[in-house]
């Protein structure tokens, strides 16, 4: 077996010399030819894949390659089942020196490399591509023109009519034209919200993306694309489950992507859309709204988007198509039986490839197809359903049942290793085989994902690059037959159903053990099978003791370290009400099987939940209720189980305790949970624990009154940080930056001592210690992707107060902003640390302002406004129970809320909040402040801003007194002078304008999206009502300020030392 590229006599594209695959087909052939027990090995492996009839009818190697290449439709697909059974039989040729499987790879990958080469020739890949070249022609050159008239191109029409295979087809042309555009393929299935595919987007363009708002999200695509320098291609597929809960808002969200790109000089980033519905007969609903929302609606999205809607092919086109894809049939097919047979398909290219596979393998006569069809023929479109019941039906048993199983993927995509594990193969080649198979029958999809990669990318290098997924019809059509045949089925599901579960807890631990050790890996691990993981939190309500059932064989610590990675990962992928839905239902699971220690273990991770949310008071009653069984246990458990339950509960006590300034008591609890994971039997289980022990150790000290202990602090910090890193690659352990934090908030709090003593060199010093800590940890949050999170809002905070202490103003204020923003996305109100977040703003505002006064005293005054609209938050959210009457930045608030207005001499403002901090003092707000952090409340599904826009669903009467009674609540209140948008109160409670925090948000599934753009309408009237009153508010306080202009700040500048403790991350 001749290497092809060596060989003079052999080339792909010359036929004067011998074509590399007839080459290799020549040396196997005699190969096989002197060994016929390696050829009947080679016949039966291959047995499903030539069919019945054929597999009596070969007799040698030759008409084995011919039956071969007849039967398969793909000569890729071919490639592939060749290399998987010539590498599962190890066979070799020329005297053992070349392995025939690695020999094919190679013909493989010059195979693509000779069709990119053809591509820019007009000489494409798919063969068997009938009926759409002038479509595929058209788009091509539409979107290649340097300033076209169209950016975008849609695809639209009845399922199985080939949208996705011609607009993959338009991708790979552009890929391997001229230009060399650069496609980027969003998958969509299984998509059924705008934040999910803005946030598939930006993965897909390695962009961090853990928003969970609309606005953010859209705002960082569309900053992306505005720097973007390459020719990208934003290829969006199926987004028909989208359309289905939110269409309105997808809408609008093209109109304004298109909108932008048309805005960009030489833009070279093109749209292409596919869709069972049109997006254009959704403009013209949407025009007369939109005109008062976005700027420039005088252009219409018809006239961006090019649509075009695919019909079913003509006779003569669906004679060409079933002609080659029934060629090299053993008995020819007869025309008049062909013109019948396609007409029954439709001319649908999806039925006729798919009843074309059944005769190709002589499974069937096409009489027999023609007399079924005809009987059982249904007013489904284009008759789809009844060849692939016609397909199905020629299956063996054990085919149709597998088939079935990997329904449990729906119509997302999954790996060879995820069906293995659900069909429960032990071999990669019979899994891979047995998927080609199906394949060949159109019954599943295969996706080659090199195929559109970006040439330099090296993510797909090292990977399983075939994703395998089941097209839309034919996952309803199997739906059918599993309502259909439902006892036979209920076994078969079943089992693939805990299998399901099985595997993807093995991922979720897989993603667990790597966050420690390489985060990004743990990150593309969730991206990679994001849609099945959802699934899997799903499906734990219908199989809860799978997990157990799986693992009763194994350790005790294996299964709750399990449950803990299952509860970790639960944060970062479900909202705050899916999660508690789920505690409770493992909690009382637990209870109902009898066992006691995983049921306190859960109600563990329940009260941490609560601590996180700020919610201390609520943690501290679920520990309170498991501490006497839980120390006083008696059950049949392992010991480092036991220790591991009461190590958990004694760190959560402690972290409550330092909450509450009783640092004392809060190290004692950590250090018996320092004790305890120590352990031999825990420590090799949960060296994470141990660290994060460790820094919380520390914080305690750092926070210990009536006098800190810094040094202390710092050395349970590096003991942590020593720790982390062993765990680590590169310092790639998501708990890294928060040590690196805490360490330097230490530097920091030294370089203040030093300053009280007058050692400015020594104070200088440890400032740029601690600057240089809290640069590594912003820096290594930034590349982890983890700065869309709650201690990425405190590492901002904490460098903003630096840069305030070193008169690095503007610096400070970026920071202390871009923290209060982001805690508005993520933080749950009430929540003290987004309350405090808030005051840091408002306070470098202030302290910038005074600064400020003595170069521009106007600038001054508009920042001293600036001020005073960010104290008015604060008030709010001081009045909703984001900050309690005893905490010690409280009085700083107040005095500084009150000099900003004074500064501003606003004396109607400065009694209305003097009579409000009077109220609050007297605890005339406690009632609001009780029922926004209930218990009730907290576990309350929480609405975020763009869900509410889409309307209110029709069980919201219910809940209207309630909200009728909060906004009472708040009316009578003594504070009037907040923002208008902030006093206006939903359905809960909560506030319309402020943003639910939480991971991944989903829509809610009872919320209908009932009069969206009226309510768009309505917000932005408001809007300019608002803007109005501010206008002319401003106007007055100018005069007032005309007449003060020399007068100075009432209060000299705080000294350096004045400042507020800097928060640990605990």
């Amino acid at each position: 077996m001749e290497d092809f590229e060596d060989n003079e006599n052999i080339a792909f594209d010359d036929v004067s010399r011998i074509h590399p695959w007839d080459a290799i087909v020549q040396d196997l052939i005699n190969e096989f030819g002197g060994n016929n027990l390696l050829f009947e090995e080679l016949k039966n492996l291959s047995k499903t894949q030539i069919g019945p009839e054929n597999f009596r009818n070969i007799y040698n190697a030759q008409e084995y390659f011919e039956c071969i290449k007849n039967n398969f439709e793909d000569e890729s697909d071919m490639i592939s089942f060749l290399i998987n059974v010539t590498d599962y039989m190890q066979l070799h040729v020329d005297c053992g020196r070349i392995k025939v499987s690695k020999r094919i790879k190679e013909y493989k990958q010059k195979l693509e490399e000779v069709r990119r080469e053809r591509q820019k020739q007009g000489v494409y890949s798919d063969k068997d591509f009938v009926g759409r070249k002038r479509d595929i022609e058209e788009i091509v050159g539409l979107l290649s023109e340097q300033n076209p008239a169209f950016k975008g191109v849609s695809s639209c029409g009845q399922g199985g009519m080939g949208k996705t295979s011609l607009a993959r087809e338009v991708c790979y042309r552009l890929k391997c034209s001229r230009i060399k555009w650069i496609p980027k393929k969003i998958e969509l299935r299984e998509v059924s919200s705008l934040t999910d595919m803005l946030r598939a987007t930006l993965s897909t363009l390695k962009q961090s993306n853990h928003s969970v708002d609309v606005d953010d999200l859209k705002q960082q695509l569309f900053g992306y694309l505005k720097s973007c320098d390459r020719k990208i291609v934003l290829f969006f597929d199926n987004i028909d489950d989208i359309m289905a809960k939110e269409k309105n808002a997808i809408i609008s969200f093209f109109k304004e992507l298109l909108f932008l790109l048309n805005d960009m000089d030489n833009c070279m980033i093109r749209v292409i859309i596919t869709s069972r519905e049109k997006l254009l007969s959704e403009d013209e609903l949407l025009t007369r709204v939109l005109k008062s929302i976005f700027p420039r609606t005088e252009q219409r999205l018809n006239e961006m988007v090019k649509e075009y809607e695919l019909k079913p092919l003509t006779d003569s086109e669906s004679l060409e198509l079933f002609e080659k894809c029934t060629k090299g049939r053993v008995v020819p097919i007869k025309e008049e039986d062909a013109s019948v047979i396609v007409q029954l398909c439709g001319n649908c290219p999806l039925a006729i490839r798919t009843i074309s596979d059944t005769l190709r393998y002589n499974l069937i006569s096409a009489q027999d197809i023609i007399t079924r069809i005809r009987g059982s023929l249904s007013t489904d479109t284009f008759g789809v359903t009844d060849c692939l019941h016609q397909s199905f039906c020629t299956l063996d048993k054990i085919y149709q049942f597998k088939l079935i199983q990997i329904t449990v993927f729906k119509t997302a995509g999954f790996t060879t290793e995820a069906a293995m594990f659900v069909l429960d193969i032990s071999e990669t080649f019979t899994a891979k085989t047995e998927m080609l198979y199906l394949k060949s029958r159109h019954l599943i999809e295969i996706e080659d994902l090199t195929l559109l990669a970006d040439d330099s990318d090296s993510e797909f290098r090292n990977r399983d690059n075939v994703r395998y997924s089941i097209h839309p019809l034919v996952f309803k059509y199997l739906q059918g037959r599993k309502e259909h045949d439902t006892e036979l089925l209920k076994e078969p599901m079943q089992n693939a159903n805990i299998k399901f579960l099985v595997y993807y807890e093995k991922k979720i631990n897989d993603i667990g053990r790597e966050q420690f050790q390489n985060y990004l890996k743990a990150q593309k691990i969730i991206s990679d099978h994001s849609s099945h993981i959802i699934s899997f939190y799903h499906m734990l309500h219908e199989y809860p003791h799978s997990l157990v059932t799986e693992h009763k064989d194994a350790k005790r610590s294996d299964v709750m370290l399990s449950n803990k990675r299952i509860g970790d990962l639960a944060d970062i992928l479900l909202n705050d009400q899916k999660k508690f839905k789920l505690l409770n239902k493992w909690i009382s699971a637990a209870e109902r099987d009898g066992d006691a220690l995983e049921a306190m273990f859960w109600k563990i991770e329940k009260a941490s939940k609560f601590f996180d949310m700020d919610r201390t008071e609520h943690a501290k009653e679920v520990l309170a209720e498991i501490e006497p069984e839980l120390f006083c246990f008696d059950g049949n458990h392992r010991e480092e189980t036991l220790c591991f339950v009461q190590a958990m509960f004694y760190f959560l006590r402690g972290r409550c305790l330092v909450t509450e300034s009783k640092t004392a008591e809060g190290i004692e609890n950590f250090k018996n949970a320092k004790r305890l994971f120590k352990t031999k039997q825990v420590k090799r289980f949960y060296r994470d624990c141990l660290a994060n022990c460790y820094n919380s150790i520390g914080s305690a000290y750092y926070n210990k009154s009536p006098q800190p202990d810094i040094v202390s602090a710092r050395k349970y910090h590096e003991k942590a940080l020593k720790k982390a890193s062993e765990m680590s690659t590169e310092n790639m352990n998501c708990d890294i930056p928060a040590f690196l934090t805490n360490i330097g908030t230490c530097f920091f709090r030294e370089g203040i001592s030093c300053l009280n003593f007058n050692k400015e060199i020594e104070a200088d010093a440890k400032f740029n210690k601690a600057k240089e800590y809290f640069d590594k940890a912003i820096r290594l949050d930034v590349e982890m992707k983890l700065d869309k999170s709650k201690s990425y809002v405190q590492k901002l905070t904490n460098r903003a107060d630096l840069h305030l202490l070193m008169k690095n103003y503007e610096a400070a204020l970026k920071d202390a902003t871009t923290a209060l923003k982001l805690g508005k996305e993520i933080l749950r109100q009430p929540h003290v640390q987004l309350t405090l977040t808030a005051h840091r703003t408002g306070e470098i505002q202030r302290n910038y302002a005074r600064e400020e006064y003595k170069k521009d005293k106007d600038h001054a005054y508009e920042m001293f406004e600036c001020a005073a609209e960010i104290y008015k938050e604060v008030a709010a959210m001081i009045k909703d129970g984001g900050l309690p009457l005893d905490h010690e930045e409280y009085p700083r608030i107040k005095h500084n809320h009150l000099d900003i207005l004074k500064q501003l001499r606003d004396g109607e403002k400065m009694k209305i909040y003097i009579k409000f901090y009077e109220d609050f003092e007297n605890r005339k707000f406690a009632h609001i402040s009780e029922m926004k952090r209930s218990m009730k409340k907290t576990e309350k599904y929480f609405p975020t801003r763009d869900e509410l826009d889409m309307g209110e669903d029709s069980s919201s009467s219910s809940s209207s007194d309630e909200a009728n009674s909060d906004v009472s609540d708040t009316e009578s209140s003594s504070i009037d002078d907040v923002p208008e948008k902030t006093a206006k109160l939903d359905r809960d409670g909560n506030k319309k304008h402020m943003k639910r925090p939480g991971r991944n948000k989903k829509t809610h599934p009872k919320r209908q999206m009932v009069h969206k753009t009226t309510k768009e309408v309505s917000i932005k009237e408001q809007s300019i009502k608002s803007n109005i009153r501010k206008r002319k508010r401003d106007e007055d306080k100018k005069s007032q300020r005309d007449e003060d202009k020399t007068s100075e700040p009432v209060e000299s500048v705080q000294k350096k030392t004045d400042l507020l403790d800097y928060c640990h991350i605990i």
